[in-house]
C-alpha cells in the first residue's frame, strides 16, 4: 500500500506543479487509502509498530486552517495533511511538517519570491514525507 501512496501523492504533487489545482478524486482516492491504511492499523512505516492516534491531526488542523483561512494554504495542501496524518505518529507528521515548510522555503525564495506569487506546496510534502518515511 505503501507504494500506491507514493503514486498517488506523486500524481497530486504533478497536479499542483502543473496548474496549481488538484482533482478531488486524486484527493478522495489518496483519502480513502489512508484511511484504510490506519482502520488496518498500517502505518507509513512498513517496518515499525502503528496505533492510531488522533493528535496528528489536531496538529495538521490546528496548524493548516488559518493558514487556509489565511489564504496562505490550498485546500488541497490541507486535505492531503488531513489525510496523511491518519496514517503517522505525532513526530513523524511534526518532521514532515518542519521539513516541508523548509523546502518550500527554500523553493519560493530561489524559484517564486520576484513574481510575488504563491507557489505549490505539495512537492516539498512529497518530499518531506519520503525523506522521513525512508529515515523510519
Amino acid at each position: 500500500m505503501i507504494l500506491v501512496i507514493v503514486l498517488l501523492l506523486i500524481a497530486i504533487a504533478y497536479c499542483d506543479l502543473e496548474a496549481m489545482t488538484v482533482s478531488n478524486g486524486l484527493i478522495a482516492a489518496f483519502s480513502l487509502l489512508t484511511l484504510t491504511m490506519a482502520v488496518t492499523q498500517q502505518g507509513l512505516v512498513a517496518s515499525t509498530a502503528f496505533h492510531f492516534s488522533p493528535w496528528p491531526m489536531v496538529v495538521v488542523l490546528l496548524i493548516t486552517l488559518p493558514g487556509f483561512a489565511a489564504g496562505l494554504f490550498g485546500g488541497a495542501d490541507v486535505k492531503v495533511l488531513a489525510a496523511l496524518s491518519l496514517i503517522t505518529s505525532l513526530s513523524q507528521i511534526l518532521a514532515i511538517l518542519l521539513l516541508a515548510f523548509a523546502l518550500f522555503a527554500f523553493y519560493w525564495l530561489v524559484a517564486i519570491r520576484e513574481r510575488q506569487q504563491k507557489g505549490p506546496f505539495i512537492p516539498s510534502l512529497l518530499v518531506a514525507t519520503a525523506v522521513v518515511a525512508w529515515l523510519g
